[in-house]
């Protein structure tokens, strides 16, 4: 049979269950407010993703297009660089004359002579 002493520390362990038990409560309303405050900001910040994700693409077409422009222009100085050393063509200043062309070698220009 239970004592009094027990009756009497059973209740207090209960009390003190039921107290952790709303604190826990509590929180969780406070953190259900805070979620549904962020989750107002949702479209906001799905609007700011789409304006980012539009200049990614932007600066990803422009990179790509220096990218081809670089890569161009480089294998045009080693092709006019292999060009004079083998003797089809003849360096004069920037410009490289070949048989019925002259052509600029950093490759901005072409004109037929």
């Amino acid at each position: 049979m239970s004592t009094p002493e027990d009756l009497a520390r059973w209740l207090e362990e209960g009390r003190e269950l039921l107290r952790m038990l709303n604190e826990q409560v509590e929180y969780l309303a406070q953190e259900n407010e805070r979620l549904r405050a962020e989750l107002g900001r949702l479209p906001e910040l799905q609007a700011v993703i789409a304006r980012v994700n539009q200049d990614n693409d932007r600066l990803r077409a422009e990179r790509d297009e220096l990218l081809a422009a670089f890569l161009w222009r480089t294998w045009w100085n080693k092709y006019v660089t292999r060009a004079v050393a083998a003797g089809r063509g003849k360096q004069i200043g920037v410009y490289v004359e070949r048989r019925g062309s002259v052509e600029v070698a950093a490759g901005a220009e072409r004109s037929e002579s």
